[in-house]
């Protein structure tokens, strides 16, 4: 899971995941090395940097520059190549990922409100990062809560409460998928907000809420919600509601660590003492709540001091002290002009013109880009026209030189088919006729033969010799008039099969075990020849040729002749 560098283990394991999952194990990497020796922790957080710098992912390049950085100014106070290193990483993340940019702003802006002096620019970053992260969802940017609370602080600082409630209900509506801050934060400086503004019941209705959210009665929020009811019935006038509450939060401060707030309860409950006729306990309170602002060095902490020091000189004028009066009058005088003089609605103003500035010059940016963009798109879309256009002709083209090349190859081929039609019905007649010249020379020879029996039948009266050569020499003509001799029947066959095509192949499948002279007899019957004819043709008697019909039909299982003669025809 961790491949080894040259002095420690890293975290490969985050190189292909999300900006959640990285963030989330840098803060933890780098948090964990605050604990350990300082050199140690720098020197583990360069190695870190290092090895990020060689990966592809940008979340881990830049989210280990920026863990490294986060190190340096919590943990070593003073240190002032921030700013220097904080501008360089904002110019390399310019076009990178916005998770990755609004995160920069934004701690660069915790970084300066550190400082009044700096409160400006610190003001500018948190805008900054807002006008980044604000488009993003809790699941992109799980932090986006605690972002728009810190931003909503920032608000608060400088009396924008209007703004400072719209960024606080935003933070709500980004809950819950960061831990910090937790609800009753976010609804008390929502609450402070309206108390600020004089709206009181609004503010009353989310300090109740964020009371209900405290987990412990006497926890430190608890205390703090309490105080903030009590002193928002303290403006509105409502002592007796007031007073246990500001006391709840005072026994619960004094335990704690909640300096501020608890002079502040202390202070406001003295006024309600004063101004209920306990001076006495009135004065000691207030007493108190200056020593403990004195003993924490509490003397830069305006928001607490705007409230005190009014409440000092009242009282003391009330005890006709008028030198402390003055002293403690003169205090809130100048606490007010610091607060009015590096806090003001001036400086916020400033800061969201120099704000609204940067989106406006963007903004001009990006209608240039866009425009000189869509001239090119549009010069893009010409051309892609007119090469569209010429790519449509040539297919056209294409096209119809394919369809003659078609229509020429059908006109071709239907020539050809009608030559080749016309040769075979021309071959067919003349097979035709062929075929009925060899059966008319066949039928003649069929005369002959029959002319030479009756000759033969003449000489058979006359017994000389003479005679008797004279027949022989008339059978030796005779018998080489047989027709259909082997090579005869193979001239035969050739025509009958141009004239009925096929008919011996089918005569072959249907009637398989037919002899030669079965086939030659079946074929003449085929042409209508008479038994006197096949006998003369044949070269036999007509006894021989009722022998080979009656033969034929026992072969076949037929019983007369005209069920052979209809066999012959449907073959």
């Amino acid at each position: 899971m961790f491949a080894t560098n040259t002095t420690q283990a890293q975290p490969v394991h985050i190189l292909d995941k999300p900006f959640p999952v990285v963030d989330s194990t840098l803060d933890s990497i780098w948090t964990s090395y605050t604990s350990i020796d300082t050199i140690q922790g720098m020197k583990k957080l360069r190695d870190l940097r290092l090895w990020g710098a060689k990966q592809k992912s940008d979340y881990v390049k830049y989210g280990t520059r920026l863990a490294e950085l986060k190190y340096y100014i919590y943990k070593i106070k003073g240190f002032h190549d921030a700013d220097t290193e904080f501008t360089k990483l904002i110019a390399d993340l310019e076009g990178k990922p916005a998770e990755l940019r609004a995160q920069v702003y934004h701690v660069y802006s915790l970084y300066l409100f550190k400082n009044y002096s700096t409160a400006l620019g610190a003001f500018e970053n948190g805008l900054n990062a807002y006008d980044i992260y604000s488009s993003l969802s809790t699941s992109q940017f799980p932090k986006k809560s605690m972002y728009l609370f810190n931003l909503g602080i920032s608000y608060y600082h400088f009396k924008d409460y209007d703004d400072g409630k719209k960024i606080f209900l935003e933070s709500i509506a980004a809950r819950p998928l960061y831990k910090i801050p937790r609800k009753e934060m976010i609804y008390n400086a929502l609450a402070l907000c309206y108390r600020n503004t004089g709206i009181y019941d609004s503010a009353l209705y989310y300090f109740h809420e964020a009371y209900k959210m405290a987990i412990r009665p006497d926890s430190v929020w608890m205390g703090i919600i309490t105080g903030n009811i009590g002193i928002t019935y303290y403006l509105q006038g409502k002592y007796d509601e007031a007073i246990p509450l500001l006391q709840t939060d005072i026994r619960v401060g004094l335990k704690g660590t909640q300096v501020s707030n608890t002079a502040k309860s202390i202070a406001v409950l003295g006024d309600i003492y004063l101004n209920t006729g306990r001076e006495a306990e009135g004065m000691k309170l207030l007493q108190q709540s200056y020593h403990l602002i004195d003993s924490n060095n509490k003397w830069t902490d305006y928001d607490l001091l705007q409230y005190v020091y009014p409440i000092l000189a009242k009282a003391y004028i009330k005890n006709d002290n008028a030198a402390l009066a003055y002293a403690f009058l003169d205090s809130a005088l100048r606490v007010r002009d610091s607060i009015g003089s590096q806090r003001n609605a001036l400086t916020l103003a400033k800061a969201k013109q120099n704000l609204a500035t940067q989106k406006y010059d963007m903004k001009v940016r990006e209608a240039e880009s866009q425009r000189n963009f869509n001239i090119l798109l549009r010069d893009a879309l010409i051309v892609g026209i007119l090469l569209l256009a010429v790519i449509a002709l040539l297919v056209i083209n294409r096209q119809k030189i394919r369809h003659n090349q078609k229509l020429q190859k059908l006109e071709v081929e239907k020539w050809k088919a009608e030559v080749d039609k016309r040769r075979a019905e021309s071959e067919l007649v003349t097979a035709e006729h062929r075929l009925a010249d060899f059966t008319r020379s066949l039928k003649e020879k069929n005369e002959l033969i029959e002319k030479f029996g009756n000759e033969i039948e003449r000489y058979k009266a006359i017994s000389n010799d003479q005679d008797q050569v004279s027949q022989q020499e008339t059978l030796l003509q005779l018998q080489r008039s047989t027709i259909l001799t082997d090579d005869q029947w193979e001239d035969f066959r050739a025509l009958f099969e141009q004239v009925h095509s096929g008919y011996l192949n089918r005569l072959r499948e249907k009637l398989p075990s037919l002899t030669p002279a079965e086939t030659r007899f079946i074929t003449l019957s085929k042409l209508k020849f008479s038994n006197k004819e096949m006998a003369g043709v044949l070269g036999i008697s007509n006894d021989a040729v009722r022998m080979s019909k009656h033969r034929l039909r026992k072969k076949l299982n037929l019983t007369t002749d005209e069920e052979l003669e209809q066999v012959i025809e449907t073959i």
